[in-house]
């Protein structure tokens, strides 16, 4: 019943005063949810192995280089100080910055808030959009601040690999590359299809070690 009062509420915000004032005002609300989910887990080595061309690894770096120029050196104690609003901005900051440096073209990224952490977001290519779930901005574990900027990096190298299948050079990605990701996108496995699919099909498995070694330099909870 909660859930669906939130999400009633969100809506209702983004028609009136827009979703920053409404994050302010369910901040209770949120905290009560934060103590619902469990912990997050940083992708294990065997699940982040695909391989990464010479430019993959440049923009990994171009990546780290620009979240550390949105929060600083230490992401969580910049989101730690910072106002629900501001925390908000942030992350719509992170999302409109990657896709320059990505030399994307996508429409304005969908904000939602769902308490299942499972749910982080997603691409979805019809729209070209983002759509990311922002509770974990909310949250007091660090890890889950972690997690949320990890799914931006990885919803956006969906974004990467589907212009990738649209536009030959882009990115100069190789022909094979290419087809495998065009033929995944086409058979797509959703994790209630086949947990076990969904996890080892390409376009994960590459999204996954993207934002890998993406995360490499920003993250503090990996020791």
């Amino acid at each position: 019943m909660i859930l669906e009062v939130l999400s009633t509420f969100v809506d209702a915000a983004r028609i009136s005063a827009g979703i920053r004032a409404v994050m302010e005002l369910a901040v209770h609300t949120y905290q009560w949810l934060r103590q619902l989910w469990g912990e997050r887990r940083i992708s294990p080595e065997s699940l982040v192995q695909a391989p990464m061309s010479e430019e993959d690894l440049e923009m990994c770096e171009k990546t780290g280089q620009t979240i550390r120029e949105i929060f600083g050196d230490d992401v969580y104690e910049r989101v730690e100080d910072a106002s629900y609003s501001e925390r908000i901005a942030l992350a719509e900051e992170m999302v409109q910055k990657l896709t320059e440096v990505y030399g994307l073209e996508l429409e304005p990224c969908r904000l939602f808030v769902d308490s299942n952490e499972t749910n982080c977001g997603g691409y979805e290519i019809k729209e070209r959009r983002i759509n990311l779930n922002i509770a974990a901005m909310f949250s007091e574990d660090e890890a889950q601040v972690y997690e949320l900027l990890d799914t931006i990096v990885h919803e956006l190298r969906h974004a990467v690999q589907w212009e990738a299948v649209r536009t030959a050079d882009f990115w100069n990605m190789d022909g094979e590359t290419r087809d495998r990701w065009r033929e995944n996108f086409m058979n797509y496995v959703s994790p209630g299809q086949d947990i076990n699919g969904y996890i080892h099909q390409p376009v994960e498995e590459d999204a996954r070690t993207f934002a890998y070694h993406s995360m490499k330099g920003v993250r503090k909870d990996e020791e």
